[in-house]
């Protein structure tokens, strides 16, 4: 009920607002920011903080569809909290093909714009995250890798123009477990095998040691 009562809350406050969308965003994102960096050290309301950033980015996305400016942010940042809720819970399957749906869908919406927006590596980087976590869960597991390494391949030329080297080396590590995931599913391939290696290597060169990373830990979107 609480949950309920902030966003009913919130939702009066912003009647008259202009673009009610934008205040609903930022009510989202500070919420989602509550989840990621908790004051409570026993982590009481992460659950709470999370559902409350679910509930409003998805009304953000709506209050945006069809045409909005910020629409593309408001689907990844959508899809980012529920990938949270992804990894916090039972690994839902529904919930890893919705993360799936809107970063296709905030993908449409960029791959027009020019310049791209600066976040456009970062988006294609968590897609394809998403579809290389599906190619172990699913059974058309070879579509979900192929589609993987395609992503992450087209975010990996563009790196340079990344604005954050952690982009670049969540890139490059989710490339080179890609790459070695196909391998090992049956490819055997000396392509795969060589990307593997090339981009682990690229990943101990950009990351400092004790990186989760070097321990073979995938990283979360978060």
């Amino acid at each position: 009920m609480g949950i309920i009562k902030a966003i009913a809350r919130f939702f009066l406050s912003c009647l008259y607002s202009p673009d009610q969308s934008e205040a609903v965003f930022e009510q989202a994102t500070s919420a989602y920011e509550q989840f990621l960096h908790p004051t409570d050290p026993n982590g009481v309301q992460l659950e709470s903080h999370l559902n409350s950033a679910i509930a409003l980015y998805r009304e953000a996305v709506r209050l945006r569809r069809p045409n909005h400016p910020e629409l593309g942010a408001t689907l990844i940042n959508l899809a980012a909290a529920i990938w949270s809720s992804y990894e916090l819970s039972n690994k839902s399957q529904d919930k890893l093909n919705e993360v799936i749906e809107l970063d296709k869908e905030a993908l449409l919406l960029w791959k027009g714009r020019d310049p791209k927006p600066k976040d456009y590596p970062l988006l294609l980087t968590n897609l394809g995250m998403a579809l290389l976590t599906g190619s172990n869960t699913e059974s058309q597991a070879s579509n979900k890798i192929d589609e993987a390494i395609d992503y992450l391949s087209a975010a990996y030329s563009l790196c340079d123009q990344c604005s954050y080297k952690s982009v670049t080396a969540k890139c490059v590590f989710h490339l080179a477990s890609a790459h070695h995931t196909r391998f090992v599913q049956g490819s055997h391939s000396d392509e795969d095998l060589d990307a593997t290696i090339k981009f682990f290597k690229a990943t101990l060169e950009l990351v400092p040691a004790g990186h989760k990373y070097r321990e073979g830990r995938q990283e979360t979107r978060s």
